[in-house]
């Protein structure tokens, strides 16, 4: 930290210097033939890095500083007594005030281009007795000569590091890890701020710690967190790993809590949807307590409540518990019911009873504990969506598509993104099955881009004038050997559809279409209608 105070005086010499950068920080120097112009000398050096602008500069040896910034390059210059001063130079900004004291290693500016402007860097020297010197770090001289141009720098680790003697507990606050990253810590997880993000905060005060200090730390805060982004004033909770923006209202009906301001891609660590992980809420005004797992919530009444062990309740409003399904978990979970003792995993909508050994070779996932009710919503029937899911017996990645599997090469799984996969048995994996996409649903190439309806076992690849008509919906990659499954042709199999370029509805059977007037629709019950291209019912023969 800065300070208005002198340290011990003692001799100084050109040993005691180290690189202005903080520690373990991997930078380029060089110089030039008159650096500075003028000089006749080239002991001076420009530093570089990759994406340095506002990198934090520190003092490469403890001093007075004479000069805090102002004039042409921004300088700031640093006595160190016995006549020894360095100098550094194009800073965007300067963080000493003329008179203060540093110690090495101290934050006193960020890297720019004051002076130089499009040639970010920044110019260091050292001085004995206002006379240019060949610098040394770490009591090594660098060695520099003009060859060292900034285009064939030497390069430098710096050794600049200020051990921590006392170790520090970590609790809610700023920090400084050897290497200069600041991060942030709130509600039990670390983040590390960039210097804009930094700044932005108002550059608050941190503590120095030890590089393994933040060692543990999650990525997303935890239950009950509070998180204020201070360029809109949006104040956001964390309930189970995902974020809720509070209104207003909702704030003040919370009893107005303290929120940590904090770098929005910090808070925008936790998603902004269902609550996935576990949860036990109620709200305001209400002593209803609904269990909220997976994307589900579930009320639950005073007896399993209390069977539950009676967790602690997080009071929140009643958008956030809405935001949920009061059908199954919508996201993978392993529950066990509280009745039967029986462990579920719950996949793509349905649930699968894991037998001990199938548990175990899941590596033993976390199980949440839940009523017999709220685990039997997830049918225990096929899977499915469109998941990726991992075989634990020998684990082979499939892609499933609306309840049919597709084993996937290690290159198609790369094209495709590399997406999570879920692991699960080889029993729960035979409940989809093998063979062609069935539909309904678009569906395109990853290998060539062509896009694709699906319906009844056959596809028909897509044309603008369809694409548009089906209002540029929405759709899955797949490889294109997964595509190919499903024959070029007429859908088999009964479906209810419609023409969205002209609002017509038919009745669909074994690739035959029969005109239904919206009286016959209503009669049928008004059966869920799939739209399909203009193009491809126009291939279809009429009964």
């Amino acid at each position: 930290m800065l300070s208005t105070f002198a340290a011990p005086a003692g001799a100084m010499s050109r040993s005691d210097f180290e690189l202005p950068f903080p520690c373990g920080q991997v930078w380029g120097g060089g110089t030039r033939v008159d650096h500075p112009s003028g000089s006749g000398s080239y002991f001076a050096i420009d530093f570089n890095r990759s994406g340095d602008e506002g990198d934090i500069v520190v003092a490469s040896a403890a001093g007075r500083v004479t000069v805090a910034g102002g004039g042409t390059y921004n300088t700031v210059i640093i006595d160190h007594g016995d006549g020894w001063t360095s100098r550094y130079l194009h800073m965007s900004v300067v963080l000493v005030t003329a008179g203060s004291y540093v110690e090495k290693g101290d934050d006193i500016g960020r890297v720019g281009d004051v002076g130089s402007v499009g040639a970010r860097h920044l110019h260091y020297e050292q001085r004995l007795n206002g006379v240019l010197q060949p610098t040394s770090f770490h009591g090594v001289a660098t060695g520099l000569t003009p060859v060292n141009t900034v285009k064939n720098p030497l390069i430098f680790t710096s050794q600049n590091c200020q051990p921590v003697v006392n170790p520090v507990v970590v609790t809610a606050g700023f920090y400084r890890v050897p290497d200069g990253t600041v991060y942030q810590v709130t509600g039990g997880a670390a983040y590390a701020l960039s210097a804009a993000e930094y700044a932005t905060l108002g550059s608050p005060v941190f503590t120095d710690v030890a590089a393994d200090a933040l060692e543990g730390f999650g990525t997303i805060p935890e239950s009950g967190t509070f998180m204020r982004d201070p360029s809109t004033q949006t104040i956001y909770l964390i309930v189970g790993k995902t974020r809720y923006a509070l209104n207003s209202e909702e704030y003040a009906s919370l009893g107005r809590p303290p929120a940590a301001d904090s770098a929005y891609r910090f808070i925008r660590k936790a998603p902004e949807a269902p609550v996935q992980g576990r949860a036990y809420v109620k709200t305001p005004t209400s002593d209803q307590v609904f269990q909220m797992i997976g994307g589900a919530r579930y009320a639950l009444s005073a007896d399993e409540y209390a069977t539950l062990g009676r967790p602690e309740v997080q009071v929140v409003p009643s958008g956030l518990i809405k935001r949920t399904t009061l059908e199954a978990p919508t996201t993978a979970v392993v529950m066990k019911s509280m009745s039967s003792g029986a462990i579920y995993q719950i996949v793509g909508g349905t649930r699968y009873e894991l037998s001990n050994a199938e548990y175990v070779d899941l590596g033993n996932p976390p199980v949440y504990l839940a009523p017999s009710a709220f685990i039997s919503r997830a049918p225990n029937t096929k899977v499915g969506g469109v998941l990726f899911l991992r075989s634990s017996a020998n684990g082979q990645r499939y892609q499933v598509v609306d309840g049919v599997r597709y084993p996937l090469t290690d290159e198609e799984w790369a094209a495709l993104g590399s997406p999570t996969t879920t692991k699960v048995p080889s029993g729960l994996l035979q409940r989809t099955a093998s063979g062609a996409p069935n539909g309904p649903g678009l569906l395109r190439s990853v290998t060539t881009g062509a896009l694709y309806q699906v319906l009844g076992g056959a596809r028909f690849p897509l044309s603008d004038s369809d694409v548009a008509a089906l209002d540029d919906p929405s759709f899955t990659d797949v490889p294109s050997l997964f595509l190919q499954k499903a024959p070029t042709g007429l859908p088999a199999g009964s479906w209810y559809v419609v023409n969205p370029a002209t609002g017509d509805m038919y009745a669909l059977v074994d690739g035959v279409k029969t005109a239904l007037t919206p009286s016959e629709y209503e009669a049928l019950g008004s059966p869920a209608l799939v739209p399909v291209a203009p193009g491809w019912l126009a291939k279809i023969a009429d009964a």
